[in-house]
């Protein structure tokens, strides 16, 4: 299984991607990862502060997944309103695997998108992961089993992996 592990809090986003953070603040870009936004490395990830700030790591080939993966992190939502982009290898057209909130509740993509019937508060920390096994999208809420949903593999494309946006439109922080 290919795991992709960010951690962050929304509107005060802290980011864990497993590059070398320390030097985005003065470098924005390290190897393929571009971060945008006015950034500040703190606690060994990234701050948000809610206007404009997403990382892009890129269309390396690797990031071109159309079977089991696994990826999530941890999310506080200051809000839990409109289209907020948490993950995203996706496009309208072109979905490959990623997740967002959406009018309250959490979805995720493989072949389709998925309502997962999650609901979560504000102000209070998540652990969120999916898991795509070949046949379904598991969603684990704190490390417990939450939903499963029948679902397709993701669909090959050659969009960028973007952590904090919904790609390629600006739901960005």
């Amino acid at each position: 299984v290919v795991g992709i592990n960010s951690t962050y809090a929304l509107n005060d986003l802290y980011v864990s991607t497993g590059v070398d953070l320390a030097h985005m603040e003065v470098l924005n870009t390290v190897g393929d990862v571009t971060v945008y936004g006015d950034l500040d490395a703190r606690y060994g990830g990234l701050d948000f502060d809610g206007t404009g700030d997403y990382v892009n790591v890129g269309d390396d080939s690797s990031l071109n997944i159309t079977g089991n993966i696994a990826y999530g992190g941890w999310f506080k939502f200051d809000t839990i309103t409109g289209s907020i982009g948490l993950i995203s290898n996706v496009n309208g057209t072109n979905i490959g695997y990623g997740m967002n909130l959406y009018d309250s509740d959490i979805y995720v993509y493989s072949d389709t998108y998925y309502n997962t019937n999650f609901k979560p508060s504000v102000d209070t920390w998540y652990y969120l992961f999916v898991v795509f096994n070949g046949t379904d999208n598991n969603l684990y809420v704190n490390g417990l089993l939450y939903n499963t949903i029948s679902a397709g593999a993701p669909v090959a494309n050659t969009l960028d992996l973007v952590i904090g946006r919904y790609y390629p439109v600006s739901d960005d922080f």
